[in-house]
C-alpha cells in the first residue's frame, strides 16, 4: 500500500478554499510527520480517503458500513469526543495542526508495508561525506545526472552494492523512480560511491516501474536534497558572498530543510543584498546560507541584481511571524 515512505491521501467533496487549507496545514505539519503524505487525484491511487466536514454529516453512515470502511477518514469539530479515525476543524473547516500530526503518525505506525520485498538498504548507512574542494562543483557526482540535460533517460545504481535498489531518471519528464526515500539514497551521494551509469528509452523506464510497481517523484526535489546534503558549506564555483542576490519566488516549503530558512526567505523575496550581508541580517551562518543558496540558484529560483534593494518594511511580515511560530511548536 505505501511505498517509499509516502502516504497518498484523497480528499472527498473538499471545495477549493478547503483543499488550500489542507495544504497548508500538510505542508507546516511535514516536519512532524513520520511520513511523508501527499494528496492525490485519484480513488485507485489513495491508501485514505477523507471526507470533508459536509460529507462526513451527510455520508459518515454509508461510508462506515462500506468495504473502504477502515481507508476513511473524517472531519469533525466536537473537540471534546473526537471520534476513531476522525480529524479536528475549526468552524471554517481549518484543521487543527496538532491533531493532523497525531492521527495521521498513529494512521502511518499502523499501516501495513507494500506487499514487495523493502529495497535492500546497506549495514552501515554512510552520510555524505565533506569534500576538501574550496568550491562546490555541480558537474560531479549523482548531480552532474541529475542536472543534466540529455540524454533524457538514465538507469544508475552503485557498482559495489548491486543489489541496491537504482534510480530510474526521466530528466525530460522532470521526475524519477526508486524504492528508496530520499534519506535512503545517502550511498549515492559519498565522494567514494562508484556509480553505474546507463543510458535507457523512455520504454525501458517505463518497463521497470511498471515491473517494481514505482510512483513518479519530482526530480526537483531530488535535486534539492542533493544539493543541501553535498554542498558543505561551500560556495558555488564562480559565485561569491559579494554577489548582489535576490529571490525570484517561494520555493517550495516541503523540500528537505526549506522551512528551517524561513526567514532567510522572507528577507531575499523582499530585499537584493549580497549573500553575507543576509546572512547577518537573519542571523543564519554563513556555511547554511551557502547550501540554500546553492540549491535556490540550481532551482532556477535566484536573480542576479546590479545593486543593493532594502526594503526594510517588509522584512518583519505576518506570514514569517505565522511560519516562525509554527516552525517551533513543530522541534
Amino acid at each position: 500500500m505505501v511505498e517509499n515512505g509516502l502516504v497518498r491521501l484523497k480528499l472527498i467533496s473538499f471545495n477549493k478554499q478547503e483543499t488550500d487549507n489542507l495544504n497548508s496545514i500538510l505542508t507546516l505539519a511535514s516536519r512532524a510527520l513520520t511520513k511523508k503524505w501527499q494528496i492525490v487525484g485519484t480513488a485507485a491511487e489513495a491508501d485514505f480517503f477523507l471526507l470533508s466536514a459536509t460529507a462526513t454529516t451527510t455520508h459518515s453512515d454509508a461510508i462506515t458500513k462500506s468495504q473502504q470502511a477502515e481507508r476513511c477518514l473524517f472531519c469533525t469539530s466536537n473537540a471534546e469526543n473526537i471520534p476513531k479515525n476522525s480529524l479536528l476543524v475549526d468552524e471554517k473547516h481549518v484543521p487543527s495542526l496538532k491533531a493532523l500530526v497525531t492521527l495521521f503518525n498513529q494512521l502511518s505506525a499502523n499501516l501495513t508495508e507494500h506487499s514487495n520485498a523493502p529495497a535492500p538498504v546497506l549495514s552501515t548507512p554512510t552520510p555524505p561525506a565533506t569534500s576538501s574542494d574550496t568550491f562546490f562543483d555541480p558537474k560531479k557526482g549523482l548531480l552532474s545526472y541529475l542536472l543534466a540535460t540529455e540524454p533524457k533517460q538514465w538507469i544508475i545504481s552503485l557498482s559495489k552494492h548491486p543489489d541496491y535498489a537504482p534510480l530510474y531518471l526521466d530528466i525530460e519528464k522532470g521526475i524519477y523512480y526508486s524504492r528508496n526515500n530520499l534519506e535512503q539514497l545517502n550511498p549515492y551521494l559519498i565522494n567514494s560511491a562508484a556509480l553505474s551509469v546507463n543510458q535507457c528509452s523512455a520504454n525501458d523506464i517505463n518497463a521497470y516501474i511498471a515491473s517494481e510497481n514505482l510512483k513518479a517523484c519530482e526530480l526537483k526535489s531530488l535535486i534539492w536534497y542533493v544539493v543541501m546534503q553535498t554542498s558543505t558549506g561551500r560556495a558555488l564555483k564562480n559565485h561569491a558572498a559579494t554577489d548582489i542576490i535576490a529571490l525570484k519566488s517561494w520555493p517550495d516549503l516541503k523540500m528537505y530543510r526549506c522551512i528551517d530558512y524561513a526567514k532567510v526567505i522572507t528577507f531575499m523575496r523582499n530585499n537584493a543584498a549580497p549573500l553575507d550581508f543576509i546572512a547577518l541580517e537573519t542571523g543564519m551562518p554563513l556555511e547554511k546560507m551557502y547550501d540554500f543558496y546553492n540549491a535556490c540558484y540550481l532551482a532556477g529560483l535566484i536573480e542576479i541584481r546590479d545593486k543593493v534593494e532594502l526594503n526594510k518594511k517588509t522584512i518583519s511580515t505576518e506570514r514569517l511571524e505565522l511560519l516562525n511560530k509554527i516552525d517551533a511548536r513543530l522541534k
